[in-house]
């Protein structure tokens, strides 16, 4: 049974917890999420593999719907990423940000190295995202967020963290960030 602990730290900054899983050398995953004290955050739901909140903030005057996901790094699994995903999925008239590191490729560009991209699990990962409305939000810097750290020609790098949000959170998004 997971567990959601909580408090502040040093009076400026919220944080909501979920324990790891395993123990010892399997003892993997774990969520953190923290934020500053001039926002207010509503747990909705958690998991071992979820963080689901409510944001309000002052420069928005409207509520914002943050999930935060831990994929299941198992082949066999990462369809349960996405059955979280989509009952994540909100209203399209709400703010929501989908984002976290989803173990999961979701294109062929996504990965370099190693065995070939699974395309059903790419096309699963695609179908996920198109039906609950979600587009990426892009980033700069370097591509892949996820390495094996071997020497050439033994490297994998996939990019497997994402922010994803609904078209409301794109229409918001130059007010949330300076």
């Amino acid at each position: 049974m997971p567990r959601l602990f909580g408090g502040k730290v040093r009076g400026t900054v919220g944080i909501g917890q979920v324990d790891c899983c395993g123990q010892g050398k399997h003892r993997s995953g774990g969520l953190i999420l923290m934020w500053r004290s001039s926002v207010t955050v509503e747990i909705l739901s958690f998991s071992n593999n979820h963080i689901d909140i409510k944001v309000t903030t002052e420069e928005v005057k409207e509520s914002l719907w943050v999930s935060c996901v831990y994929g299941f790094p198992e082949s066999d699994l990462k369809f349960r990423t996405l059955d979280i995903i989509s009952q994540l999925k909100k209203d399209t008239n709400v703010a929501w940000l989908l984002l976290g590191d989803m173990n999961q490729v979701f294109c062929l560009e996504g990965k370099v190295g190693g065995n070939p991209v699974n395309m059903n699990e790419v096309n699963r990962a695609r179908n996920c995202i198109d039906q609950v409305a979600l587009k990426d939000m892009d980033f700069c810097g370097y591509r892949f967020t996820w390495s094996n750290k071997r020497k050439i020609p033994h490297t994998v790098e996939e990019r497997v963290d994402r922010a994803l949000g609904n078209q409301r959170w794109h229409d918001l998004w130059h007010l949330l960030v300076p």
